[in-house]
C-alpha cells in the first residue's frame, strides 16, 4: 500500500491537507520450467503455477492441446513444440512464460520380448515389435549365430504379430538358440532411431 498526500494552498496561504492510502496489487507471476520431455506419443499436463487474481489464461499455440484458456491443459504434441501463456488478473495487469515440449524417440516406446516359442499354441508364436509412438517400423533383420539372416521385413506397422518372425528360415524350422536383431523404427515425430538385441527362440 502507498499513502499519497494532496496538499493545496489558497493565495493568502490557507492550506489544506488531504490523505489517502492507494492499494496496487502485486504484478500476476507465473511459475512454468523452460523445459518439459516426454516420449513420443505421451503427453503431460502443462505444470504451471501462478499467483495473482488471475481471470484469463491463454495458451498458443493450442495445437494439441485440451484447452487453451484454462490454467493447466494436457498437452500430447508429435513433435517438439514451444508453448506461451498469457494471463490477466482482475486488475487487467498480464504476465508472460513459455515452456517447450521435447518429444523424444527412444527404447522406451519400443517392446521386444527376449524369447519367443513357435509352437503354434496361440501364446508368443511370433517375434515382432512392440510399442506406442511409433509411426513405422523401417526394418527388422534377425541373424543366427553365424552372421546370416534368416528373416527380413521392411516398412509395417507396430503391433503387428502377423508380420513378425515365425521362426522359419527358407520353409524350414529354425532351431532353438539365440538370434541377434537389428530393428530401425520412424516414431510419430520422424526420429528414427535403430535398436539392437538378442533373443531366443524355444522349441
Amino acid at each position: 500500500d502507498y499513502t499519497v498526500t494532496l496538499r493545496t494552498e489558497t493565495p493568502s496561504q490557507c492550506a489544506s491537507d488531504t490523505t489517502k492510502r492507494i492499494y496496487v496489487p502485486p504484478a500476476p507471476t507465473i511459475d512454468l520450467p523452460e523445459r518439459i520431455d516426454i516420449i513420443s506419443g505421451a503427453g503431460i499436463t502443462l505444470p504451471a503455477i501462478y499467483s495473482g487474481n488471475i481471470i484469463d489464461y491463454k495458451w498458443t499455440p493450442n495445437f494439441r492441446l485440451d484447452c487453451a484458456d484454462c490454467p493447466n491443459p494436457y498437452a500430447n504434441p508429435i513433435k517438439t513444440q514451444k508453448y506461451n501463456i498469457v494471463v490477466t488478473d482482475r486488475y487487467t495487469c498480464v504476465a508472460r512464460d513459455e515452456v517447450t515440449v521435447f518429444v523424444i524417440c527412444g527404447d522406451k516406446n519400443l517392446f521386444l520380448p527376449n524369447t519367443f516359442s513357435p509352437n503354434n499354441d496361440g501364446t508368443n508364436d511370433r517375434f515382432y515389435p512392440r510399442g506406442t509412438g511409433l509411426f513405422q517400423i523401417k526394418s527388422l533383420r534377425i541373424f543366427n549365430r553365424w552372421g546370416e539372416m534368416v528373416y527380413e521385413q521392411r516398412n509395417f506397422n507396430a503391433n503387428s504379430a502377423s508380420l513378425g518372425w515365425d521362426g522359419n528360415h527358407k520353409g524350414q524350422r529354425a532351431p532353438q538358440d539365440t538370434y541377434v536383431y537389428s530393428i530401425e523404427v520412424v516414431c510419430e515425430n520422424s526420429e528414427v532411431s535403430t535398436f539392437k538385441g538378442n533373443v531366443t527362440l524355444v522349441r
